[in-house]
């Protein structure tokens, strides 16, 4: 059992999945956010289903998931490019979770943006501290969750953003079978 590193302080729940292969999302002209991977953690199933509806017109591939929980599962299992996540949850609030998602080597540099209904300054303080890139209040609106994502996924991470782009890696990728070398 030499050279295991499961009970040091670095190790993270998170971090014991093997890693997926990169994604190469398919882009729409000017959308810049078609085919990214897209975890949207609410304990509401109505604010589930209305980002549902506003993200996956956009060409997001959307995963939902109803706790904290469960949030760190998707997150450890898909590789999101980013997460909104609601803050006032039962079991694992949205605080914590994106703590536990920092923590984490292999997810800490995922975006994670907490949602709430509460404009108050604890707030605002409590999801800085927790390593949140950005707080939006509820209802969202389809600009807010856009921007957030244009702004905190980098074009590198989340694949080519134009036609013109996504022709360009093409030919970088050897084709259009998507085939990647192992790293």
């Amino acid at each position: 059992m030499e050279g295991r590193t499961r009970n040091t302080p670095e190790h993270s729940p998170l971090d014991s999945p093997p890693p997926l292969p990169p994604a190469r999302p398919q882009t729409l002209a000017g959308q810049g956010t078609a085919g990214l991977r897209v975890l949207l953690v609410d304990d509401s199933r109505t604010m589930r289903e209305s980002a549902r509806s506003l993200l996956e017109d956009s060409g997001c591939q959307l995963s939902l998931a109803s706790n904290g929980f469960e949030a760190l599962c998707q997150v450890a299992v898909l590789r999101p490019h980013l997460v909104f996540m609601d803050i006032a949850m039962p079991e694992l609030d949205g605080f914590q979770a994106c703590a536990l998602i920092r923590a984490s080597a292999r997810h800490g540099a995922t975006p994670v943006v907490l949602v709430s209904a509460n404009d108050g300054r604890l707030d605002r303080a409590r999801a800085e501290l927790a390593g949140a890139q950005r707080y939006i209040l509820k209802p969202f609106r389809k600009a807010d969750l856009l921007a957030a994502l244009r702004e905190l996924v980098p074009g590198e991470a989340a694949g080519p953003r134009t036609d013109k782009d996504l022709d360009e890696h093409s030919a970088e990728q050897g084709g259009d079978d998507g085939a990647r070398a192992a790293d």
